[in-house]
């Protein structure tokens, strides 16, 4: 039987010029529906609870 899951969505950072944040240290955050990384380079959204497609699972984090 075909249940599908989103486990993690990845974002990539794009700063602005001359804006570095390389000797940052990484933030986290936990919500209810995901817990969030994000580093200099990567945001990553780990889900908490089940999503079972890609669009579910960002419009859950596009409002954050």
């Amino acid at each position: 039987m075909n249940d599908p899951h989103v486990e993690k969505l990845y974002y990539k950072v794009i700063t602005g010029e001359g804006v570095d944040y390389k000797n940052a240290p990484a933030v986290s955050e936990e919500r209810d529906n995901f817990k969030m990384v994000l580093d200099s380079k990567t945001a990553i959204f780990e889900m908490k609870r089940h999503f079972s497609t890609e669009q579910k699972a960002k419009a859950i984090v596009d409002e954050y």
